[in-house]
């Protein structure tokens, strides 16, 4: 294991103990989003491109961030979850917030659907309606291309 894998395992790990000692109604703290869950989000990067792609009936959209999600289970059970996001996929039906589940550490798709409300812990933005629309909205606004720099020489 290399030192930037030991790193961002470190910060992912420190982000895990502070989850567990935290309630489900609390969200996770800024400062807290900035230093730890971004960095260990870029550690668990996969080697492809980063950009659209498609997985037979999916359209997997990237979409990184750190979120605590309060979600409905299929038999009815609510539970918050703390996720490092990494995509949202678009499939026949159903739309998919990807990521790290914080409780467990192994990936999980969670239906969008499902989400009552989710918190955003880069920005502190919370959302508990239309999160389906919030989820494509963001996830397409991150694909478009950043603008040109205006030319410094153009006179």
């Amino acid at each position: 294991m290399n030192t930037i894998t030991s790193l961002g395992l470190m910060a992912l790990g420190a982000v895990g103990l502070w989850a567990l000692g935290h309630g489900p109604g609390e969200a996770l703290p800024v400062a807290l989003a900035g230093i730890a869950l971004s960095p260990a989000a870029a550690f668990l990067r996969p080697d492809h491109d980063d950009g659209p792609r498609d997985e037979g009936a999916w359209r997997v959209l990237p979409f990184e961030g750190a979120f605590e999600l309060s979600y409905t289970d299929a038999t009815g059970q609510w539970s918050v979850r703390r996720l490092i996001s990494r995509e949202v996929k678009i499939g026949p039906g159903k739309v998919l917030l990807g990521g790290f589940d914080m409780a467990t550490g192994e990936y999980r798709g969670f239906r969008a659907d499902r989400i009552v409300r989710l918190h955003d812990a880069e920005t502190g933005e919370t959302v508990d309606r239309n999160i389906v629309d919030w989820l494509m909205k963001r996830a397409s606004a991150r694909r478009l291309p950043k603008p040109a720099a205006p030319d410094a020489t153009a006179g």
